[in-house]
């Protein structure tokens, strides 16, 4: 590469990851990886909180909808049931 050349630096808006092209050759001479943001602490308690609790609200919907299933299921078999009593009564 030319030492004249001054290269292009292009960054990415949604990754932020940069690159610089030589404008001559159109190559990626250099790629730079963004600094990762760093939580606090604080920020990994209360991201562990809400987890926490998209938890134990999912197991809480869980059991409620095999509650209403077992009770549709008994309902169903008690019509079932009865049904049948009534068909050997006819008999």
């Amino acid at each position: 590469m030319d030492s004249s050349t001054e290269l292009i630096r292009i960054e990415c808006p949604g990754c932020r990851l940069v690159l610089w092209v030589d404008p001559v050759s159109r190559d990626v001479v250099k790629t730079e990886k963004p600094e990762k943001e760093k939580a606090s602490l604080d920020d990994l308690l209360i991201q562990e909180k809400n987890k926490k609790l998209a938890a134990d609200q999912r197991f809480i919907s869980t059991a409620r909808l095999r509650d209403r299933k077992k009770a549709e299921a008994r309902k169903r078999f008690a019509e079932a049931l009865s049904d049948v009593e009534s068909q050997e009564d006819e008999d």
